[in-house]
């Protein structure tokens, strides 16, 4: 039996009129977005609670509890109540609450952002938008709010849900 090659030939694509497509353009790699990882979270942990626990209601008191379960033990959001942005909504928007719980709350949630489970805080806002009625007002925040608040969004697009729900359109009433 003589051997002989067959070549195959691959017809172009074509599109709806006969005309062949033209090559696809060249994919670039993926690149991976610009995201910050050098917390100190039980310092920041420790300075929220410094801050804000003797203003702190009882109800208060059991949000850091389950705070510190979550960043401190690492057990996943799912160990914060209901009531925790409530209580998120106090450290952000309560006036005379000091600046530095603000910096420590957002330093928290941006550590916490690479966690997949991060959604679940960010879904429980979707009706109050204590976030992003923060986040609305950053030119007259001071600068360390406005940085913690940008790495918090930079950290935000760690993971797929996340980032989701940043770009996710919705309009809101702003107070």
């Amino acid at each position: 039996m003589a051997e002989t090659e067959e070549q195959i030939v691959i017809p172009p694509e074509v599109d709806a009129d006969g005309q062949p497509l033209p090559p696809p353009k060249p994919r670039r790699p993926h690149v991976k977005g610009i995201t910050f990882r050098d917390f100190d979270h039980v310092k920041d942990f420790e300075d929220l609670v410094r801050t804000v626990v003797t203003l702190c209601n009882p109800e208060e008191q059991e949000r850091l509890r389950e705070m510190e379960d979550w960043i401190v033990k690492n057990e996943g959001t799912w160990v914060l109540a209901e009531g925790f942005n409530t209580f998120l909504g106090n450290v952000l928007h309560t006036p005379n609450w000091p600046s530095e719980a603000r910096m420590a709350m957002l330093k928290l949630l941006g550590y916490g952002a690479e966690q997949d489970d991060i959604v679940l805080i960010l879904g429980q806002d979707r009706k109050d938008h204590l976030i992003m009625n923060y986040a609305q007002k950053i030119d007259r925040l001071p600068i360390g709010e406005q940085e913690a608040l940008a790495r918090l969004f930079c950290n935000l697009f760690e993971t797929g849900s996340a980032s989701e729900w940043l770009l996710y359109i919705s309009e809101w009433d702003a107070p």
